[in-house]
């Protein structure tokens, strides 16, 4: 199984190579593929604002009566409820790209402390091999 802790790459003292995808790549495919997924949604709120629009169109103003009354209240009806889920899906659309600029964004803070972890692991293992104790100042079981 890979480690997502795979862009240390070989070559930095005192940290063992590990392979596998950078957290940064898969974070990328993700918000794409959750954008792609709110795209999906947009569109699909737009055909039903497209049908609403259809229906209203249907309102058959030469009908008379009872009846007539009876379907333009049921096709308002089916009408703004149509669009109440379009405004639903807008919603959806919006959260799903908020939450993956966010998710981004956490991922990327999560990459830059293990990127300082792993920097902190090199000094120490830098020191080691020449001799030198680690600063008193650093905080233990911080590294790696």
């Amino acid at each position: 199984m890979s480690s997502p802790t795979a862009w240390n790459g070989p070559g930095s003292p005192g940290v063992p190579e590990i392979s596998g995808p950078s957290p940064s790549g898969v974070a990328g495919l993700v918000h794409d593929r959750i954008v792609m997924l709110a795209g999906g949604y947009e569109r699909a709120a737009g055909e039903l604002l497209a049908l609403a629009a259809e229906l209203c169109a249907a309102q058959a103003p030469e009908w008379k009566g009872q009846a007539a009354r009876a379907y333009r209240v049921r096709l308002e009806g089916l009408t703004a409820d149509i669009r109440g889920v379009a405004h639903g899906y807008h919603n959806v659309a919006a959260e799903l790209r908020a939450g993956a600029a966010g998710l981004s964004a956490q991922i990327g803070a999560v990459e830059q402390f293990l990127d300082l972890g792993a920097l902190g692991a090199s000094v120490v293992g830098v020191l080691a091999q020449t001799g030198l104790s680690a600063p008193a100042h650093m905080p233990t079981g911080s590294l790696g």
